[in-house]
């Protein structure tokens, strides 16, 4: 819709919802109320709620916005309420207006579906499963009620998480096993180099021991610094983060549902501290017992006469070590690969075109303006003749 508070018309995105979704959803107005019953009926005064981020840009985030009247394509409407920041409905809309008097206004025709999407809550103690097989048994029953119009016509119940994420869940899941691939190759790398580190340490840990110290302060010791090390790792992914987040959703653009939300907070930094500390400690749990059980008069007696190269178990297990670690991240880097591949190809659906330098155009008329079909007709004609020499154009008209 075209919002106007008496300067430069902006084009806004509208909702339209019933009184009972919001008190339905748990969610009270930041400032000002819902919609009253008698708003959300036909002949109802015209009112709005607007959302944070148009509240924020609009109105300076003063409670001044309520009851100040906009215009909203032409049709003036009082600001009865704004919503918080976090609120979403499906779709991300800054105006919010009764949906009782569109519904009042259609056409008496079963066959007629204007897109109306109903909202509800489960029982508790109900599944997803049973709500189905009764919603299903409803257009049974309406089918054989209404043959004509509701004909081979069903109904599914969906969860509202599942609109939210528009299918992108199985996309973003892969992205995940790919990145926890990746994470694997890096710690096991990392183990490899605490357990090599700790042959070389071998001497080290003896003599702590043989003056005294228990091997379960020893363990402790070293699986400090494993934990350090880890965290420190966290705290650059952590800065990375904060400075690529912005890059890679400029580059994603619309085609992630609710990415206007993601950004590096308090939980992202909880869980990155929680993630580097956890890691830590199991990889850093091996090569800290197996540095830890060190034979000391060996261990002495070894360091005094097998020179640079280290003893020939020591050798050995380097070499082991090495392969080992060479072996797991070639196979994790190809299952990274792999998890990767397929996340671009899931992205990359082939529409059943060359979509190679095409552009797609919405041009929304005003209702008000443009009030019945041959002035909007006439317009479109207008248009399609005009563009007609760069443009093929396809829909509804």
């Amino acid at each position: 819709m075209n919002l106007s508070l008496g300067t430069d018309p902006e084009r806004v995105q509208a909702t339209m919802m019933s009184a009972g979704v919001l008190s339905m959803l748990g969610v009270s107005p930041e400032i000002g109320r819902a919609f009253t019953k008698q708003e959300d009926s036909a002949g109802g005064d015209a009112v709005a709620i607007l959302s944070h981020y148009l509240w924020q840009a609009r109105f300076g985030g003063t409670p001044s916005a309520l009851g100040q009247r906009v215009l909203l394509d032409g049709r003036p409407c009082t600001v009865v309420g704004v919503l918080p920041a976090s609120f979403r409905l499906f779709q991300k809309a800054d105006v919010f207006l009764p949906i009782g008097a569109f519904i009042a206004a259609q056409p008496a025709d079963r066959g007629w579906h204007p897109g109306i999407q109903p909202i509800a809550r489960l029982k508790d103690g109900v599944s997803i499963d049973e709500a189905k097989t009764e919603v299903a048994g409803i257009a049974a029953r309406l089918e054989k009620a209404y043959p004509e119009t509701n004909h081979k016509t069903t109904m599914f119940v969906t969860r509202a998480q599942d609109v939210l994420i528009q299918g992108v869940r199985t996309a973003l899941l892969v992205l995940l096993a790919a990145v926890a691939g990746v994470l694997l190759i890096a710690c096991i790398n990392v183990a490899g180099l605490l357990l090599a580190r700790g042959l070389s340490r071998r001497r080290d840990v003896a003599v702590r021991i043989a003056l005294g110290a228990s091997r379960g302060r020893v363990v402790m010791h070293l699986l400090a610094e494993s934990v350090l090390m880890s965290i420190l790792g966290g705290a650059v992914g952590l800065l990375f983060a904060a400075f690529g987040v912005p890059v890679l959703l400029a580059l994603v653009g619309p085609t992630l549902p609710r990415a206007d939300t993601v950004a590096v907070d308090a939980r992202v930094a909880a869980f990155t501290f929680a993630l580097a500390l956890a890691t830590g400690i199991v990889f850093g749990l091996v090569p800290a017992f197996q540095t830890a059980r060190v034979d000391v008069r060996e261990a002495l007696n070894e360091a005094g006469r097998s020179g640079i190269g280290g003893s020939v178990w020591q050798r050995r297990a380097r070499a082991t070590l090495v392969i080992v670690e060479i072996a797991v991240t070639v196979v994790l880097t190809i299952c990274a690969a792999l998890l990767i591949r397929s996340f671009a190809r899931l992205q990359n659906v082939s529409p059943g075109f060359d979509a190679a330098h095409a552009l797609a155009a919405d041009i929304p008329l005003s209702g008000t303006k443009y009030g019945n079909d041959e002035m909007r007709t006439a317009v479109v004609d207008r248009l399609i003749e005009r563009l007609a020499p760069f443009v093929a154009c396809a829909g509804p008209r």
